[in-house]
């Protein structure tokens, strides 16, 4: 996909190459910007870390570590077959369920009213809440699988709960690339104004985006990835 992505941005370089040379013009007259100029070069290297960080990359990231905490802490597992646990990994489980619910608890006392994830009018739109809640899952799903995986045995030291937290990472690191290059052919598309050209409006664009960083995760996701995976807990 980051192949295909490549020759995209490669496509629009000189599609932008030729309509500046042709006179091809935008909606408002101005000539479409051409990726090969110095200008736009510069452009190009000033923002390329700035277009990464616009991209979904850190949210795959926490995403990520919840599912490798999910996996391989066996808390699932637990819950799924607790008839079959030994003493230790009982109590673990019975402690890890009880950081669950506390968890939940101080949730909703911060989302009643006058609570401190509302926003200072005290709506969740704008909120803290709003604006944090891949955090805040962060927090309440790993917290208990930390908990279980340290007292159940599972992971046996510092080490292991990093190398744990991070090991379904390395299961997605193609999507990681091509999230770096997809990011570059979105920023591409909205400096020549692409769609401005095409007249299909800002709908398409998002549209755009949304296929671009979507389609490649949602595939990584049926052929890679299960969220519970029997066979991956150690």
């Amino acid at each position: 996909m980051s192949s295909l992505y490549l020759l995209s941005i490669v496509i629009l370089v000189l599609f932008s190459w030729v309509g500046s040379v042709c006179g091809l013009t935008l909606p408002n007259g101005a000539l479409i910007p051409n990726l090969l100029s110095p200008e736009s070069l510069r452009w190009f290297v000033r923002h390329g870390i700035d277009h990464i960080a616009a991209s979904p990359l850190v949210e795959l990231l926490l995403v990520l570590i919840v599912i490798g905490a999910l996996r391989s802490s066996g808390l699932l597992s637990a819950i799924v077959s607790h008839s079959s646990m030994s003493r230790r990994q009982r109590h673990a489980l019975i402690i890890s369920i009880g950081l669950f619910g506390g968890e939940l608890l101080l949730l909703v006392l911060g989302i009643l009213p006058g609570g401190n994830l509302l926003s200072i009018t005290g709506h969740v739109y704008g909120s803290p809440l709003a604006q944090g809640w891949l955090f805040i899952l962060l927090l309440i799903m790993s917290i208990p699988c930390i908990a279980y995986g340290r007292m159940s045995g599972a992971w046996t030291s510092s080490d292991s709960v990093i190398s744990k937290l991070t090991s379904e990472i390395s299961r997605c690191s193609s999507y990681v690339i091509i999230c770096i290059v997809a990011s570059q052919l979105i920023a591409c598309v909205d400096y020549i104004c692409l769609f401005d050209f095409l007249e299909w409006g800002d709908f398409m664009s998002i549209l755009f985006e949304v296929i671009v960083y979507g389609m490649p995760f949602i595939v990584l996701f049926i052929t890679n990835y299960s969220i519970y995976d029997s066979s991956s807990i150690e």
